[in-house]
């Protein structure tokens, strides 16, 4: 099932799958798969990572999804006795156009005895090269294994029975390159990484930053969960090297790098934790000396925590507290520090969980001293569960966010400073029902522009989702901005909401059945699992906007258009195409309904013109885009002949900035009645792809500031479409600086993809 009430529009769905392993005979029942995390990084391809069970991992036999699967370089392959299987960790590439599985790998490791053992995926970062075999995958999350491959500790001493974390990178060919393994001393401890992020530096070394969670407390001696340049307390806070004690949860986190010689160096580890259970589920890369992660932190004591051990940054909160917190470490001269420490919910009787953190770059405009346009501030977008209906109410919005059910989603967004953030903007995300939010992403151009993943059962009003089930649900957004000047963003608005659903449980962000938090130590998430479980992630975006949510199923009624594979049995992992955009609608860029336009020979349909553009967007450590990607969304009602209210958005027209001046851009909107038109057919302009050329009504929507979106009505139109025709618009930007790049002209214009629709 899949859609929407009036309020959370329908959305376009164009593929839906379900991966499964292949059955090979007498394993005497089904087994067990689930999709953890996915990303997009625009070279063509989606990394999906999961956890799956298996009997049989031999080369040319074994099969998951119809499609070869083999296992990663330096482990070898098993055949299990029926109907014994093992958990492991799945990685697949698969082509974004076409959905085609390019290449599969099994990831785990080795103990003795097989049958006992399991491996459990959580996370996944691409940093994707012109090169596959230059680009670089960091598949994260934790095993039960004593070794694993090409490990820097070979053999381990890891537990026999407990797991420990590890991350491993693979290039773009699937080869899997090298792994870090983080296991502590004491053999009844638990440890996972939970979220991690990889580049390549300038030196051409991997640089592989993660976050986790750890009942090691601080182990002594070398092991890989000892602390390295530890950061130092704040007054009265516990620092990176602060003892909690054994038998608890605390966060973990630290950068590893690896050179082109294929020397592992430890950068930084530290624990990062307060008295009692503590973890971290989310980590961007802010700058390449900066980072964020989000977690929670909670004290049931009735007296403040004892000083020297109260969560970094947050001092002697009153209590009892269960907070999620966003944290943003620095590295400095002296090592890496607590930049910022933010406490996300109030203390009592009230829960919260941070799952999940988005840097958008470059997000709110800023002026200097002269007035005039400065480097923007990034933000961060912090996503997950709450009880806590006063969560934002010290944020002056232009409207109060308002609860809907007892537990509910929720969506913050941070502005980010030198030693401070700041709370902007939030919203909640839910209905009637139990909802939470796992995860964010968004194009790195799209500075305005996100989505949201979560779970629900009755997001949105009656009809919401299956009652009494748990759904997936999807969200966009966007930030309002001032287009007449450099102020704070207005208003953190929603454009549409989505669930995909069947009659039983669905789920983003799913985990194996064995897991760090599944035996022994749970991590509590309010009262009896009331915030859900804890992963993050589960949701991509690409450079066309399209939207991957990936999880776990087990409905055999789970939306299923033609195209995908259908639902074998017992649980499924599931990944599911979203273009989040209403049905009718389509763009140029090959998002949403193609019905109604064929690209012409020659042309991309986007944002033009595409030789200044970055192959793989904004990144840490590369130039920024000579032209920024450009996004028509549409606001407004199901959009249907003579509907009014009809909203044209614009993310991000303008061009870089332009030191010392105020870099404005003149925006021309483009409007045509009849598309796709008989006459003139499209043209170029310098490298600029026109497609509204039949007697448009072209007008000027605004000169605005750099960094800010643009929001025009549609009604009432100059001339208005005649009802039932498509209407189709296009914009088009004077940059203040010729664009080169490459290009056959250098021209002053940048054209957006074209979107038409149904009034």
């Amino acid at each position: 099932m899949l859609g929407g009430t009036a309020k959370a529009q329908q959305v376009q769905a164009p593929y839906s799958t379900h991966d499964q392993t292949q059955s090979v005979g007498g394993e005497g029942g089904e087994f067990a798969e689930a999709w953890a995390d996915i990303k997009t990084p625009g070279d063509g391809f989606q990394y999906a990572v999961g956890t799956i069970e298996v009997r049989d991992t031999r080369p040319g036999i074994a099969q998951f999804s119809d499609e070869d699967a083999i296992p990663a370089s330096g482990i070898g392959s098993f055949l299990l006795p029926a109907p014994n299987r093992r958990q492991v960790v799945i990685l697949q590439i698969t082509e974004v156009d076409t959905q085609t599985i390019d290449r599969q790998r099994y990831y785990y490791g080795f103990t003795p005895d097989q049958l006992l053992r399991a491996t459990n995926a959580r996370g996944i970062s691409v940093w994707a090269a012109s090169s596959r075999a230059d680009t670089r995958i960091a598949i994260c999350g934790e095993a039960y294994d004593r070794d694993l491959p090409l490990s820097q500790a070979s053999p381990a001493a890891a537990s026999a029975s407990a797991p420990s974390g590890f991350i491993a990178v693979f290039n773009g060919l699937g080869a899997l390159l090298w792994t870090h393994h983080l296991f502590g001393v004491d053999t009844g401890g638990c440890c996972a990484v939970t979220d991690v992020s990889i580049r390549v530096d300038e030196e051409g070394s991997d640089v592989v930053t993660y976050c986790g969670i750890s009942s090691h407390g601080v182990p002594a001696g070398t092991c890989s969960l000892a602390p390295v340049v530890a950061f130092p307390a704040f007054l009265g806070d516990s620092g990176g090297a602060t003892d909690h004690g054994l038998g608890q949860w605390d966060g973990i986190v630290g950068r590893v790098t690896r050179t082109q010689a294929g020397v592992q160096n430890i950068d930084f580890h530290a624990i990062v934790g307060g008295p009692e259970q503590d973890g971290l589920f989310g980590i961007a890369e802010i700058e390449a000396d900066r980072f964020a992660v989000v977690g929670g932190t909670t004290w049931a004591g009735s007296t403040p925590p004892p000083s020297g051990r109260a969560f970094p940054g947050l001092g002697s909160m009153p209590s009892p507290f269960d907070l999620g917190v966003a944290v943003v470490f620095a590295e400095t001269p002296g090592g890496w520090v607590v930049d910022s420490s933010y406490p996300i919910g109030n203390s009592g009787e009230v829960h919260t969980l941070a799952r999940d953190v988005l840097v958008l770059r470059d997000s709110v405009a800023q002026l200097d001293g002269q007035g005039n346009a400065a480097p923007a501030a990034h933000a961060l977008v912090v996503v997950g569960s709450t009880n806590d209906a006063n969560l934002f109410a010290g944020i002056a919005q232009p409207q109060i966010p308002a609860m809907q059910g007892s537990t509910d989603g929720f969506v913050l967004m941070l502005l980010d400073f030198p030693g401070f953030v700041a709370a902007l903007l939030g919203r909640f995300h839910g209905g009637a029902g139990d909802d939470g939010l796992v995860g964010v992403q968004g194009w790195s151009e799209y500075a305005d522009h996100f989505v949201v993943t979560g779970f629900t059962t009755g997001l949105g009003g009656a009809g919401y989702g299956t009652a009494g089930a748990l759904d997936i649900s999807v969200e966009s957004f966007y930030v309002s901005t001032d287009a007449t000047g450099p102020l704070p963003p207005a208003e953190l608005r929603s454009l549409r909401q989505a669930w995909v659903s069947g009659s039983s449980v669905d789920r983003p962000a799913a985990m194996g059945v064995l897991h760090a938090t599944s035996l022994g130590l749970a991590f509590d998430t309010g009262p009896n699992q009331l915030l859900g479980l804890p992963p993050g992630g589960g949701i991509a975006v690409d450079q066309r906007s399209r939207v991957n949510v990936v999880g776990q199923t087990s409905s055999s009624d789970y939306y299923q258009p033609v195209g995908g594979r259908s639902y074998d049995a017992s649980l499924d992992a599931v990944r599911t195409v979203f273009d989040m955009i209403p049905p009718g609608v389509g763009r140029t860029d090959g998002t949403g309904d193609q019905g109604l336009f064929v690209l012409p020979l020659g042309f991309t349909g986007g944002t033009t013109p595409a030789c200044a553009l970055a192959e793989f967007g904004k990144r840490i450590g590369e130039p920024a885009p000579e032209v920024p990607r450009i996004l028509l969304e549409y606001e407004g009602p199901q959009p249907q002949a003579g509907a009014a209210g009809a909203t044209l958005l614009v993310i991000r027209p303008t061009a870089p900035i332009v030191p010392g001046a105020l870099a404005s851009s003149a925006i021309a909107a483009g409007f045509q009645f009849d598309f796709p038109g008989v006459n003139a057919p499209p043209a170029f302009l310098g490298d600029v792809e026109i497609f509204v050329t039949d007697n448009p009504s072209v007008f000027t929507i605004g000169f605005g500031y750099p960094n800010q979106s643009i929001i025009q009505p549609l009604m009432p139109l100059p001339t208005p479409p005649t009802v039932g025709q498509p209407m189709t618009v296009q914009v088009l930007c004077v940059v203040p600086v010729g664009v080169t790049g490459g290009c056959a002209n250098t021209s002053v214009f940048t054209g957006s993809p074209a979107m038409w629709l149904p009034l």
